[in-house]
């Protein structure tokens, strides 16, 4: 089985949306937690359709509430037990083994985390049947997982370990990624932080012995994929769909389209009409190179990023996180207008 916990930190612009899509589409999860949706009511069923994904408990955006959403391959295979505006309790049939299951979303605030330790120690009714917890803890288990910024207090950490140690729950470590949060800007301090992660009871790790973690860094949100396996299966990636070109107005201003069909032009023999054809054939081989140089360009920086947070930063190691994550967001830029323009062109 495959799980997906991502704090999306919102879920409003589409290129937030596409990233979910391309990422539950390479590793084909059979169960999605996303917290901080910030959606309501119809959006979650679209939002499931989107994914190919069955929408099996929602808690909608609100005052009090930043949005909770689980979505399942089969929801024949889990059982709502109890929920809130910071969680979702569940029981899951996985092949021939079961467990509950708790997408969580801790409380930020410094007066408020005691209160999700509380809620941990309310869900834990049965500590002998496997039980995993997964999503945004918002809180630190040592120094070592927070870089930049204050220092946290040594009472807050002792507290989530305290929780921890009380329920019999162990931190399952990822193989893959050390900060799953990260905050940078030209006028402020650089923070890291490993707030997201999964957890379980020694009777899920009996169950699941051969489980495997990875976080992959999200240029959307601050928070990383945390992805969950427990059969190993290695992921497949996707066959990107064929382009059908289309002429864009934001090539008119890309000197390098400009000069391909100025050399098409003249180079073609025929009418006006088989002049339009070819030099839209070669535009689209030309705007085919330009994604796949594009995309190419950004899973390169992604990786090199996913590279850097594998382990706590030195100073030159920062600057280059910062330096290739400002040039990604770029890119990013560039590429949600081409589809925002090409989305009104439709």
């Amino acid at each position: 089985m495959i799980i997906l916990c991502w704090n999306c930190q919102g879920l409003g612009k589409v290129q937030a949306v596409q990233q979910l899509q391309y990422y539950v589409k390479l590793h084909k999860p059979d169960l999605l937690f996303l917290c901080e949706t910030k959606l309501k009511n119809t959006a979650y069923s679209r939002l499931g359709d989107l994914l190919g994904m069955a929408l099996a408990f929602s808690v909608d955006f609100s005052y009090n509430c930043s949005g909770l959403a689980l979505f399942a391959l089969n929801n024949n295979n889990i059982d709502l037990l109890s929920y809130s505006d910071r969680f979702i309790h569940t029981y899951i049939t996985c092949n021939s083994s079961s467990f509950y299951f708790t997408g969580i979303h801790g409380f930020s605030e410094t007066c408020n985390k005691p209160k999700t330790w509380e809620l941990i120690d309310s869900l834990n009714i049965n500590n002998d049947h496997p039980w995993l917890i997964g999503g945004d803890f918002n809180e630190i288990l040592s120094d070592n997982e927070k870089q930049g910024g204050c220092r946290r207090p040594r009472s807050q950490i002792n507290n989530f370990r305290n929780c921890l140690f009380r329920n019999n729950l162990f931190y399952c470590k990822p193989t893959t990624g050390w900060f799953t949060w990260s905050k940078t800007g030209p006028k402020t301090p650089s923070l890291f932080e490993r707030l997201d992660r999964f957890v379980g009871n020694m009777a899920w790790k009996a169950s699941f012995p051969n489980y495997n973690i990875i976080s992959d860094f999200d240029a959307k949100s601050y928070h990383c994929f945390l992805l969950l396996n427990t059969e190993l299966l290695p992921p497949t990636n996707p066959r990107p769909p064929p382009i059908t070109f289309r002429f864009e107005n934001c090539w008119a201003s890309n000197d390098e389209g400009i000069t391909v069909v100025k050399q098409t032009w003249s180079s073609t023999k025929g009418n006006t009409l088989d002049k339009i054809k070819v030099v839209g054939s070669c535009l689209g081989d030309w705007q085919s190179q330009q994604r796949f140089k594009t995309n190419g360009c950004i899973n390169f920086l992604t990786k090199k990023i996913n590279k850097l947070l594998q382990r706590p930063l030195s100073a030159s190691a920062e600057k280059r996180y910062i330096s290739a994550k400002t040039e990604l967001h770029k890119l990013l830029e560039e590429q949600e207008a081409y589809w925002a323009q090409r989305s009104r062109n439709l």
